[in-house]
């Protein structure tokens, strides 16, 4: 049941009158919200990688970061505040 939560739930975790122990919840909370933080740095890395590295030609990877930071963006996790 805990993985079912860490992945399916998409806001904070509330225990909703169900038998689940406060400290087991939130244990579950923090764990989400650290995978959620470790995609999301990912992300930022491959944003980074291709603003410094590139993979490509200049125009393919001009196009992936528009494309990520457009995506990203419609998920209202860019700009990083």
């Amino acid at each position: 049941m805990t993985h079912i939560l860490q992945r399916e739930v998409t806001g904070p975790i509330r225990r909703l009158d169900l038998p689940i122990p406060q400290d087991l919840a939130e244990g579950i909370e923090r764990e989400r919200q650290d995978y959620i933080d470790q995609i999301v740095k990912s992300l930022y890395g491959r944003i980074y990688g291709l603003v410094k590295a590139g993979q490509c030609c200049s125009d393919c990877d001009k196009l992936n970061i528009g494309e990520l930071m457009k995506t990203l963006s419609s998920l209202e996790i860019f700009p990083r505040i």
